[in-house]
């Protein structure tokens, strides 16, 4: 299996998981008893799990943008130097260092 198969696979398997995780947060959001106080709503003006579901509903928009760049053929292949830890795409001239900003 090729790297960016392999990539791909491992994308949608944790897009599954973040999708199990949102379903998970919103059946707990829509079962928890409103009588009880959010101490963190009352300080920041929103729940955790409110926090929760909109972070996991970005990572599952991540996720989706991330897959469709996969499976489109038009995506440039990037290669990762083992040795160097160097990045760069096929046929660029430059690398970027794992910590450089573009």
């Amino acid at each position: 299996m090729d790297q960016r198969r392999q990539i791909l696979e491992e994308t949608l398997a944790a897009r599954t998981k973040a999708q199990e995780l949102l379903r998970s947060l919103t059946a707990a959001q829509a079962g928890s008893d409103p009588s009880v106080k959010d101490l963190y709503k009352r300080v920041t003006g929103q729940s955790s799990i409110e926090n929760s579901i909109a972070s996991t509903r970005r990572a599952v928009e991540a996720y989706d943008r991330v897959i469709a760049q996969l499976q489109s053929s038009d995506t440039p292949e990037v290669k990762v130097n083992p040795t160097t830890g160097m990045v760069g795409g096929v046929g660029d001239a430059g690398t970027l260092s794992p910590g450089a900003r573009t």
